[in-house]
């Protein structure tokens, strides 16, 4: 199992919490991947919302 270029698990992500990833890399096979970076945040209004570490170019 490895990392592609933008950090994720080879497989698909089904669960996504503030500090952890979960993917599913095979049909009964699962990797969470638990880190101190945080993947979430929580808005002004309560609910955990992924941060989108997107730059977008308005120009």
């Amino acid at each position: 199992m490895s990392l592609s270029e933008n950090n994720d698990l080879n497989g698909t992500l089904i669960d996504e919490k503030k500090f952890s990833k979960t993917y599913q890399i095979a049909e009964n096979r699962f990797m969470t991947i638990i880190t101190n970076i945080p993947n979430t945040f929580t808005n002004a209004d309560g609910i955990e919302e992924k941060i989108d570490n997107t730059l977008i170019n308005d120009n």
